[in-house]
């Protein structure tokens, strides 16, 4: 059996959404935004969202901009 250890890089983010629309581009809040230092990158992306709202009237509002 081979054991083999890696070093990997880990990017978590928390987001508190507050029944908003999602912002246009999320490169800035996931650190690629430009210049991208490529032996930064993460390997993995962690995202959690909190306060989403899955009402009915909120997506049909959302939809149609009401």
């Amino acid at each position: 059996m081979v054991n083999t250890l890696m070093d990997l890089k880990l990017y978590l983010l928390t987001w508190n959404v507050v029944g908003r629309p999602p912002i246009d581009d999320l490169r800035e809040a996931l650190g690629l935004a430009d210049p991208v230092d490529v032996s930064q990158i993460p390997d993995f992306y962690g995202l959690a969202l909190q306060e989403v709202s899955c009402k009915p009237h909120d997506l049909l509002a959302e939809m149609f901009g009401i």
